[in-house]
């Protein structure tokens, strides 16, 4: 079976160069598509990389298996302001061990998971119902620790007036 996981991750400026499958990991070895940056301080266009690292980061999950990058880190050095330079990326923070979709999933998930405990615990009107398919909608093994951190009999009968959507 052939999966382009160029088109999967959806990324902007990277391709897949290289995948390595793990027991239920998938290491993804990425490559950036852009060859130059501009220099934030004087916005002279730099092309000459200085040196690359390549970081580890947790992205989403890819056919239930947990899908790690890595991602090259390139530094480029400006010679009109004589300062490094290191390459923003658009789907990434600056020493960060996530992407910022996984980092967005987890807090929505955790935030739902809070309202249902906060609803349980008898202050349920002024809480939206939510799906519980929707919380614990779990693609990996990782990610069970949400089901089993309240049993689902406990939280079957919630009966809140509004929906949350996410």
């Amino acid at each position: 079976m052939w999966i382009n996981f160029d088109q999967l991750l959806d990324l902007p400026n990277v391709t897949v160069v290289n995948y390595q499958k793990i027991a239920q990991t998938i290491f993804l070895k990425l490559a950036l598509l852009n060859e130059t940056i501009e220099c934030p301080n004087c916005y002279e266009t730099l092309g000459r990389i200085n040196q690359t690292e390549y970081n580890l980061v947790r992205d989403l999950s890819i056919l239930g298996n947990r899908v790690y990058l890595k991602v090259p880190r390139r530094q480029f050095h400006c010679q009109k302001c004589q300062k490094y330079i290191s390459e923003r990326l658009s789907f990434m923070r600056l020493r960060q061990p996530q992407t910022i979709r996984y980092e967005s999933i987890i807090y929505e998930r955790v935030k739902n998971w809070a309202l249902l405990n906060q609803g349980m615990n008898g202050n349920c009107a002024s809480y939206p119902k939510v799906s519980l398919s929707l919380v614990f909608k779990t693609t990996t093994k990782e990610d069970s620790y949400l089901k089993s951190a309240t049993p689902k009999s406990e939280l079957e009968h919630l009966d809140c007036s509004k929906a949350i959507t996410v």
